[in-house]
């Protein structure tokens, strides 16, 4: 669950929190706020449903949270929703369109092991066009998880699309590198700053180039995407919503990549569903996009 906060410049709102902090505690009013379903694979398996495609959702949380996710995710096969967990919850606070600080309950999904899986959820991805495997950052079982599922897609030629998260906060880097090296890795999707703690470097470019030796890379920024070569300009637009900007920008990508689009049509696909995103609030359609990218083609 994503309890987005959206709040005025920084400076301005840390200002406002400290007067309030030392008068003893009340009230900031004022504030914009909003509840929507929240981490990684929600929010992708959401943005895929939302342009049409077949997608189904492996976690495991609370009563409560199946109920969200049964209200977020009307279309979406909930089947293999795990239940008796914990509701994962995340305190997004957006400062003036600008940055993002995600406060994070990461819920039952923070030992989310391959041993979690069953005979059903194996075969599910036995028959499925590609598997996603989402935020290995907050989960302490992750390198276990996504080396079992490695395993067993390179085993039965399946595609896979791989988004670590933010891993900042994580100690074993070497075991995330070891799982971009894994031979049964097709698709890295990252941002710049995943980019260089998982290659090691500062420099984007040579970041690339270290990790394409492994897999593809599909990298997205907030002025440019890349994948497989080709650079594509992002859309400028104006910041409702960042939270889960990335979610959807992968979801996009997916969804162009199992169409079969060409390179650079598959990045400006994904860069203008990620814009309509952010610029919303709002998870768009197939639609949507359809017309978004034929009006900024005219320029109507």
């Amino acid at each position: 669950m994503d309890h987005c906060v959206r709040l005025p410049g920084f400076d301005e709102s840390i200002e406002k929190m400290r007067e309030v902090h030392m008068r003893g505690g009340g009230n900031y009013l004022g504030v914009e706020q909003s509840l929507s379903q929240g981490g990684s694979a929600t929010n992708t398996c959401r943005a895929l449903r939302s342009l049409g495609a077949d997608c189904s959702l492996v976690t495991k949380t609370s009563e409560l949270g199946y109920a969200l996710l049964k209200h977020f995710l009307k279309s979406a096969d909930l089947s293999h929703v795990k239940l008796g967990g914990d509701l994962g919850l995340t305190t997004a606070l957006e400062f003036g369109g600008q940055s993002n600080v995600m406060i994070s309950h990461e819920g039952s999904n923070a030992d989310f092991g391959f041993d979690d899986l069953d005979e059903e959820d194996l075969r599910l991805v036995e028959r499925s066009d590609l598997l996603a495997m989402l935020n290995w950052s907050h989960n302490r079982k992750g390198t276990a998880l996504i080396k079992g599922l490695l395993d067993f897609a390179l085993e039965h030629k399946i595609k896979t699309f791989f988004d670590t998260n933010d891993p900042s906060s994580r100690k074993d880097m070497d075991d995330l590198r070891a799982l971009v090296r894994h031979p049964g890795l097709k698709i890295l999707g990252l941002n710049e700053n995943e980019l260089k703690l998982i290659s090691g470097k500062d420099d984007i470019e040579e970041g690339i180039v270290a990790l394409e030796r492994h897999c593809r890379i599909d990298l997205h920024t907030k002025d440019f995407s890349y994948s497989l070569g080709k650079r594509v300009g992002s859309y400028p637009v104006s910041v409702k919503k960042l939270t889960g900007a990335g979610d959807h920008w992968s979801a996009a990508d997916i969804y162009a990549d199992l169409m079969g689009y060409p390179t650079e049509e598959r990045l400006s696909f994904a860069n203008a569903f990620a814009a309509l995103y952010v610029s919303t609030g709002e998870t768009p359609t197939l639609r949507d996009v359809t017309n978004f990218l034929e009006i900024t083609k005219t320029g109507i």
